[in-house]
């Protein structure tokens, strides 16, 4: 017995699950009270389940794949977030790689369960360009408007010169033409190539020297 405090400490046993905790109070008398409840102890975090990307995947710039992400918890209800590249990443959303610079790009999903338990688990994928993806890019761009019509053929030269001497094992003869399709870009960036795009374009085509 110990002198009453409205608050108290008390250590709960090892171990996650309910717990159960009993008080008890004695009056000057000698009667004693009882109160009880139960305490869920959780230290445990949430279980991430991905699908649509692994650790490692290589995209190339012509692919869109469907991103899932949720979180279950065994001792209640967890909710998800992500990222990507550090910009909100909804479930089930769209990632079009014809979007995203070459190189790496990182998804971080986090979770919570409700005893604020979290856990984080990060995805690495990596945007690669082949000639054969960026000409159906710069297709896809002159019929969305985002490259004028009047530079198509001079796009589609250079890129498919390049692709025809990568075939042939030419690989001065094959960088020499991607960076005059990167100069054209960049020379139009802003004028008959979109801004973003040119940006996208000058960066796969780099990639791929």
């Amino acid at each position: 017995w110990l002198e009453f405090f409205e608050y108290a400490e008390v250590e709960l046993s090892e171990g996650d699950g309910e717990k159960f905790v009993l008080v008890e109070l004695v009056d000057a008398d000698g009667t004693i009270y009882q109160a009880w409840d139960s305490i869920a102890l959780d230290t445990t975090g949430p279980i991430i389940s991905l699908e649509g990307l692994a650790d490692g995947d290589v995209l190339d710039v012509t692919a869109a794949v469907r991103f899932v992400f949720s979180a279950t918890d065994a001792n209640g209800v967890a909710t998800a977030t992500a990222t990507l590249d550090a910009a909100a990443f909804a479930s089930g959303s769209l990632i079009d790689a014809g979007l995203l610079l070459a190189g790496n790009h990182t998804i971080v999903v986090t979770a919570y369960d409700d005893a604020g338990n979290m856990i984080t688990t990060t995805i690495t994928f990596v945007v690669r360009a082949s000639a054969i993806g960026i000409i159906a890019e710069v297709e896809q761009a002159v019929a969305e408007g985002l490259v004028l019509g009047v530079m198509r053929a001079a796009l589609l030269a250079k890129l498919n010169a390049a692709q025809t001497a990568i075939e042939r094992g030419q690989s001065a003869q094959a960088i020499y033409q991607l960076n005059q399709f990167i100069a054209m870009v960049e020379r139009e960036a802003g004028n008959r190539v979109d801004a973003g795009l040119a940006g996208r374009l000058v960066s796969w085509a780099q990639d791929l020297i």
